[in-house]
């Protein structure tokens, strides 16, 4: 055991502060996967999301960085790195790709080059960073100020679910031929395929936790970060047929 983790409360604040992480985000994907249009749930669910992310990708991190150096950051560190999950993100891959054993394992690598790159579950988490990072607010902004600084985040993701409509014209000719039977085909769809791509970056972070820079006090975690470390392709969430 680390020197960091001798002392039990240490521990004991690790264990519950992943555990909120996944709770978080395990709430948040439900909602997505369960989606039917309505404009509250997903606010609820983006609030869940960037929370979850967050935590997430914060102790990931420390635990890199306890990896690497051999002692946990300060919390002074941790509030520096602030609320950008891309920040975050990208400071937590650079971090999996110091250890080769991590990154050529073939599955691992497809995985990060998704989150690397400007793919759906990186844009995504840029959605769920705007509103991390002050986007929340942009209701109570325009109702005191009549404008915000930031984008509506819920226009942003609208906008992520509008591009995967544009991405498959079957879509367009489905709507224009039966519009009444399109929205209960459509929503599924698009709910599953939102929710594969959250799995696959919880995915990705929990296997850091075991196979990656994390891998020597995370490893201890395990039973924690299973609802999305044993995921395998077939494991995510299916689309229905149309």
């Amino acid at each position: 055991m680390s020197n960091e983790f001798a002392d039990s409360g240490r521990m004991v604040a690790f264990i519950e502060e992943a555990e909120t992480a996944i709770m978080l985000l395990d709430e948040g994907m439900r909602i997505v996967e369960s989606w039917d249009g309505g404009f509250d749930r997903r606010v609820v669910a983006l609030h869940l999301l960037a929370q979850g992310y967050e935590r997430f990708l914060k102790l990931t991190l420390a635990l890199a960085q306890l990896r690497q150096s051999g002692q946990l950051p300060s919390a002074r560190e941790a509030q520096r790195w602030g609320h950008g999950l891309l920040k975050l993100l990208d400071m937590t891959l650079d971090e999996f790709e110091k250890d080769p054993s991590f990154v050529n394992r073939a599955a691992v690598r497809d995985d990060i080059a998704c989150l690397r790159f400007e793919g759906r579950a990186r844009q995504q988490l840029g959605v769920l960073d705007e509103f991390a990072s002050g986007g929340r607010y942009h209701s109570l902004d325009v109702m005191l100020d009549g404008h915000s600084q930031t984008e509506s985040p819920v226009d942003q993701w609208s906008a992520l679910e509008t591009s995967l409509f544009r991405e498959d014209k079957e879509w367009t000719r489905l709507m224009e031929e039966d519009f009444a039977g399109f929205g209960p085909r459509w929503y599924p769809h698009l709910a599953a395929v939102q929710t594969q791509h959250l799995q696959r970056t919880a995915r990705t972070l929990a296997r850091a936790w075991t196979l990656g820079p994390a891998r020597d006090e995370g490893k201890r975690l395990t039973g924690v970060v299973r609802r999305f470390l044993f995921l395998t392709d077939e494991d995510l969430v299916a689309c229905p047929p149309r």
